[in-house]
């Protein structure tokens, strides 16, 4: 939120209040609460609880079973659901392996370093469609399938933004990090116009 000496400082805590730009928007607005629509991601360093045996060990097993084990000690998931951080926003479907720390060419988990790494989704893109007509998302149908890539997961919809894709690419292995992309379609977003007086 707002420093004590006035700054603007954001932090990544929804939760938070930054100060109130000029404009008719209420002073509780969080930052995610501004914008028709936000899309918020990057390297948010969360980790998988548990040590690396165990993670390894249910990485390699692979199955829907040891996935949601995973997924429930996610700290990023545990966060949200505790309604700690990123309030208001979500996420697609993590359906692709965790994207941190990776052997740089390779698609094996980094074993070579003095302090060795658990297995994580550090890598993350949140999003909140906040159009007044935006309803809350639901999938055009069950399951999921995988493209070899990541996994794909059925399209979500709303009427003002649709998630289509969620995933990690693998084969871009020039870091320790697998990117991660989500693709949205929805209508295009034309700048505000506001009135002068001489309109």
């Amino acid at each position: 939120g707002a420093s004590k000496d006035g700054d603007d400082s954001i932090e990544a805590n929804s939760k938070s209040n930054v100060r109130k730009p000029p404009g008719k928007l209420k002073s509780k607005d969080t930052l995610s609460q501004r914008f028709d629509i936000v899309v918020w991601s990057g390297d948010f360093n969360y980790r998988i609880d548990g040590n690396r045996e165990l993670v390894q060990s249910l990485l390699s097993i692979g199955d829907k079973e040891a996935h949601s084990i995973l997924r429930a000690n996610d700290q990023l998931h545990k966060a949200k659901t505790d309604g700690d951080t990123f309030v208001g926003l979500r996420e697609g479907p993590v359906m692709f392996r965790p994207t941190y720390k990776l052997e740089i060419g390779s698609y094996n988990y980094s074993s070579s370093n003095k302090k060795v790494r658990v297995p994580a989704w550090t890598d993350r893109i949140l999003y909140r469609c906040n159009r007044p007509s935006a309803r809350r998302l639901k999938s055009k149908s069950p399951g999921a399938e995988n493209n070899g890539i990541g996994f794909e997961h059925p399209p979500e919809f709303d009427e003002e933004m649709t998630l289509l894709t969620y995933k990690s690419i693998e084969e871009l292995q020039q870091s320790d990090h697998r990117p991660v992309v989500a693709v949205f379609a929805g209508p295009a977003l034309a700048p505000g116009r506001r009135k002068n007086k001489q309109d």
